[in-house]
């Protein structure tokens, strides 16, 4: 048996769509099951794409309930001794069923000092809380993380985003800088483990290019919202340098 996941299938064109549908009509024998997921605007392209077909299920997820909200934040806490009603309240207010904004709002907790990792045990330190701006919005809350990032972290992890949702160590530390230098990729890699400890990236175990590292970000989201704080007056300079260096290492 085999499983296909593809993900983002909003971004799909026809042609790969079509292809899809094309493999559950060719082999229908085939022990394989499909697992595609998409943004409800897949739907308004394709309103009826997938339906008549054997075995075809489509299932809606909505945001989760209060309770399963306060499930998921008790078992991301989990070292908590327990985890304060206010606490509880400031976060599944703020998030209204958003799984992705959960995960992001405690880290954000975390940076802020509101929540403090211990070897054993997790410590809340409410106090905190009062003086606290809680974005209301998840592109509000990637962007307070990127602020919290050393100045030097948060400019690779920007370049980084030039390169796309995968990048590589080598095209960060090919892009000239306002002083119009490259930096050695020596110096890239530190602040690449800054933003690796904060879960902002993944270092995938293979790379694509001989050399050079690969990376990815945790989220298309936080790609976009990253990408979206690179100045305009800079972003067509770095896109041709990344060209040139996929062009010269391909």
């Amino acid at each position: 048996p085999v499983v296909m996941a593809l993900e983002d299938l909003h971004w799909a064109d026809d042609s790969s769509l079509d292809w899809i549908d094309r493999i559950v009509t060719e082999i229908p024998a085939a022990k394989l099951l499909l697992v595609c997921l998409a943004r409800p605007a897949l739907f308004e392209h394709r309103p009826n794409w997938g339906e008549g077909r054997a075995a075809y299920i489509h299932l809606r997820l909505g945001p989760l309930s209060k309770r399963h909200s306060r499930t998921l934040v008790a078992e991301i806490l989990q070292r908590l001794p327990s985890v304060p009603e206010d606490m509880y309240a400031l976060i599944l207010d703020s998030a209204e069923g958003n799984p992705f904004y959960v995960e992001e709002l405690i880290k954000m907790l975390i940076e802020e000092g509101v929540i403090v990792r211990g070897e054993e045990a997790w410590r809340v330190e409410l106090p905190r809380v009062k003086g606290l701006h809680v974005p209301p919005t998840l592109t509000g809350v990637l962007q307070a993380r990127l602020d919290s990032l050393p100045r030097e972290a948060k400019e690779v992890l920007q370049r980084a985003s030039v390169v796309g949702r995968v990048f590589w160590d080598g095209a960060v530390a090919a892009l000239l800088t306002d002083e119009l230098q490259t930096t050695p990729p020596a110096e890239v890699a530190p602040m690449l483990d800054v933003v690796r400890e904060r879960e902002l990236v993944f270092r995938r175990e293979h790379s694509s290019f001989a050399g050079s590292e690969e990376y990815i970000f945790k989220h298309v989201i936080l790609h976009d919202v990253t990408y979206e704080t690179v100045l305009l007056k800079v972003r067509r300079r770095y896109h041709k340098q990344v060209a040139q260096w996929l062009e010269a290492n391909a």
